[in-house]
């Protein structure tokens, strides 16, 4: 059970530590939309998917030690939530571990928040490039010559008279 713990406790860390840098990342991120950076938004992007991959991985472990250590402790349930763990693993751990538990659970929420705000900036963009697109696929009558195939409209020849000389 000893390893299993340290195990966790490593899995944890790890996690924390991949969690820093993916805020960091989103924090980038948000600067870079608000900057209207296409390459350093890209290079974000990038980032992101790869940590979010690592953490897909970290969490992976996670449960498969936090089964084990159920096993371990007698529990019945085959994957067990860090909380139902942390009541019954011995004092010393609980505090060790709830308190990289309490980090992760911050960095998270933070990291919830940075999204939000990256997420709304997106949709606005978009909502731009939306109008901008509906505006050049159905003009307005000022500019309707400009709709539809991108040439001007025709429209009847003007009469030559004598009165209405065109020049």
């Amino acid at each position: 059970m000893e390893s299993a713990l340290v195990e966790l406790e490593e899995i944890l860390s790890r996690e924390a530590t991949v969690h820093d840098s993916l805020l960091q990342t989103a924090r980038e991120f948000n600067k870079a939309l608000r900057e209207s950076d296409l390459a350093a938004i890209q290079q974000h992007t990038n980032s992101q998917d790869e940590q979010t991959f690592a953490i897909e991985q970290l969490e992976e472990q996670r449960i498969e030690c936090l089964g084990t250590l159920s096993q371990a402790l007698g529990l019945h349930t085959a994957h067990p939530g860090m909380q139902t763990v942390l009541e019954i693993i011995p004092q010393t751990w609980r505090e060790r571990l709830s308190h990289i538990h309490a980090s992760l659970k911050q960095k998270i929420t933070d990291l919830a928040q940075i999204n939000t705000s990256n997420q709304i900036l997106i949709e606005d963009a978009l909502t731009i490039l939306n109008s901008t697109f509906t505006a050049l696929r159905q003009p307005s009558e000022k500019f309707s010559q400009y709709g539809g195939k991108g040439t001007t409209a025709t429209g009847a020849a003007p009469s030559r008279t004598f009165i209405n000389r065109i020049a």
